[in-house]
């Protein structure tokens, strides 16, 4: 499922699953009471970057057109 690179271009379908993986596994970590201050902040910068790459592909035209042809997907927050 993480492998989305091993063809070529990654595609949507690929994508969209591996960030959703990056950000619990993100959210995972920000909120172990194992892990210092800095690595939590060091989190919650990735998950600010990762935050942003969501916010892009909401709004890029393959995804709303993904999204309207496969709406069983569900919806990115």
């Amino acid at each position: 499922m993480l492998f989305f690179s091993y063809g070529g271009t990654p595609n949507i379908a690929s994508v969209i699953p591996t960030m959703d993986h990056l950000n619990e596994h993100l959210a995972l970590i920000a909120t172990s009471p194992k892990y210092g201050q800095a690595i939590k902040a060091a989190v919650a910068l990735g998950k600010k970057i990762l935050n942003r790459y969501y916010d892009h592909t909401d709004h890029s035209k393959v995804y709303q057109i993904a999204m309207s042809t496969f709406p069983f997907f569900p919806p990115i927050l």
